[in-house]
This record gives structure tokens, sequence and C-alpha cells, in this order.
């Protein structure tokens, strides 16, 4: 049960924009008041408390639309709302505009698609900062200490001829965005609009969209991890996992200039079965270590390159750390057989920050 409180004068102006996304409610116990969708309130709080909604109106002020009823932060605060509410097109928008008791006078659909249409480039860049300003007050309440930042890609497919649609590897016809996400924390930190056809090992997307996630956490994360940065600089590990897709000599060696950790999956064919093979027979003259696993399965490394053998369980990680030698693993079987054949490993970066060459 949500009771409204009564509006402050300030609040209650018409001179003055409602800087707030949702109206201050009470919980009672009376059966009165009775509103759907009430957890949503929530995100709207929380963006209200952390600065966001005010910070977004900041970037759009300069965005060439007089706003004389509605605060442009409140109606992106509310277009987040509703996409986190389920919503999944600019019409979804109406369902918090028919909950004034809880949300206040939401702006209409028209209003909502001015907003949209007016981020260009300056304001997508002003909003991006302004979360990742919020970020750093949230986190700073809770640190998450070392991050895991997953890259994958997904194929949307659209079923007129929008705008950058294309024809797609899987025969489709649609998008391939790119995005970043931070699985410590499971939250988004930055999404690459593409057409799609796209490529899926395009290194330089996949060093950009690096740059604007590694731009999107708080400063005490991006230190030491800039390309060229001093490893003692690192004050939090970051490890960045991918699929296949990730798995290209440009895109690694933008991770290790940055002192960033990786696991990057690539599929285990005949061509790699026979380098692998041939590396074994050159190392098994040398002594090989293994280090305790993450979970279910080998490692094994040799310096200067160390291959994370994956037996149903995906591992990650740099290699480090002294343990007792082994046999070598040529004389046992092959890495290729203990994985099966068909799965994929992942080459780790180590210490001396070579970078792992098929």
């Amino acid at each position: 049960m949500l009771q409204n409180s009564y509006p402050t004068q300030e609040e209650a102006s018409l001179k003055v924009h409602r800087s707030r996304s949702v109206r201050r409610a009470e919980v009672t116990t009376d059966g009165r008041n009775l509103v759907s969708h009430a957890g949503t309130a929530l995100l709207c709080e929380l963006a209200d408390r952390t600065g966001l909604t005010h910070a977004l109106s900041v970037a759009m002020a300069d965005c060439g639309i007089s706003w004389n009823t509605h605060d442009p932060g409140v109606v992106l605060t509310h277009l987040a709302v509703a996409i986190a509410d389920g919503g999944d097109c600019l019409s979804d928008f109406e369902t918090l505009r028919s909950q004034s008791e809880l949300f206040g006078d939401v702006a209409s659909i028209s209003t909502a698609w001015r907003a949209v249409k007016a981020t260009a480039s300056l304001e997508l860049r002003e909003i991006r900062e302004a979360v990742a300003k919020t970020r750093e007050i949230v986190w700073a309440a809770a640190p998450p200490g070392d991050i895991t930042i997953d890259f994958d890609a997904t194929l949307v497919t659209a079923f007129s001829e929008k705008q950058d649609a294309a024809p797609t590897y899987k025969r489709g016809y649609g998008f391939h965005p790119l995005g970043a996400w931070c699985d410590t924390t499971r939250e988004p930190l930055a999404l690459m609009l593409r057409p799609g056809n796209a490529g899926s090992n395009d290194a330089n997307d996949h060093l950009e969209l690096l740059d604007q996630a590694i731009g999107a956490l708080p400063v005490e994360h991006q230190a030491g991890h800039e390309p060229g940065d001093d490893p003692g600089l690192v004050r939090h590990h970051i490890l960045v996992r991918a699929d296949s897709a990730g798995a290209t000599h440009d895109f690694v060696s933008g991770l290790t200039e940055a002192n960033i950790e990786y696991s990057i999956g690539h599929p285990v064919d005949s061509a790699v079965r026979e380098a692998l093979l041939l590396f074994q027979e050159e190392d098994s003259s040398k002594p090989s270590r293994r280090t305790e696993p993450t979970g279910t399965g080998l490692r094994w490394q040799s310096s200067p390159i160390s291959w994370t053998c994956r037996l149903g369980v995906k591992m990650h990680g740099s290699s480090a750390g002294e343990s007792a030698p082994i046999p070598a693993p040529s004389s046992r079987c092959s890495t290729c057989q203990r994985a099966g054949g068909t799965r994929a490993f992942s080459p780790t970066p180590t210490r001396s920050r070579s970078t792992p060459r098929l």
C-alpha cells in the first residue's frame, strides 16, 4: 500500500521542473491507494538518490529542445525504467504514464520520442559520463573489488528495413550489436550498435568497446589500465572474457598493453591441434608445472605461454605460482585429447605479459 505525501511548494510550482522521477510515498496497511508496478518505483528512487536523474538533465541541457513542462532527466529515467519493466518499444512507455499516483506527471510518448531523437553524439557522451559518475557513487557504497568483463555479440532481428539493418551471417536480417557487461555486478558497461553484416572478429570494434567499458568504470578501477601504463599502477585487476570472436591478435595485444587479464575461447580444429602437438613435442624436454585448477579440469603452464585446458568448466585467470614438477603433457596425452577434441581452449596471459600466439 502506498500513500502519497504532500509535495513541497517548490515541487508544486509550475515555474520549476519536477526534478524527481517518482513521488514520495509511504508504506501503509490501511488497504488504500493500491497501484501496480510499484516495484519499478524503487528504480526511480535509486536514480534520484544517486544523482543520476539530475546528471541526465545536465547532459540534455544543450540538446536544442525547450523543456517547458518535463525535465529531460526525468524523461530519460522513465524510459530506462520502462525498459527494465519489460518494455521493448516506445509505446510501452504508456505503462508508467497510466500510473500518475506513483510516478507523477509522465511525459507523453511524443515528448519521449523527442528526447530520444535529441540524443546526438554530444549528449550520448555526456550520458555515459553521467552514468559513470553514478556508478562511482554506488560502487563506493559497495566496493566490488576486482571485476570481470564479458564481451559478447548478439543478433537482433528486424522485420522491416530499419536504419542500418542488414543481412546477418545466419541468413537473417537485422542488427549485430556488441556489448560489454560487468559480470561481477551484473550491469552493462558499454554497447556498440552495428549493422547485421558486421564482422564477428572485428578487432577494431572490440578495442573501441574496450575503451568505452574501461571509461565507464570508476577512476579507481581505471588506474593502470590505459595502454602503456606501468603494471604497478593497477589497483584493481580486470579480467576480460570473450568467445572465439575475440580471438584476434590485435584485441589480445590491446588487453596485454592495458594490463588486463583475459580468457579468450578458440575452437580446437585440426590446425590448432597440430600446432599444440608440435609445441608439446618441443617442450617435452622441459619440466612442466601444474597449478591448482579453478574448477574441474587441468591447467598446464609453460613459460612464456600457458594454455587453459577446459574439461566441461570454463577456467580463466593468469597463470602464476609455483608447484612441483610433473611429467610433460606429451608423455601422458595431448591437450586436445583431454579437451575431447571439440571443446575450446583459452590462452591466458603470464606475468611476463607476452602475447600468446597461435
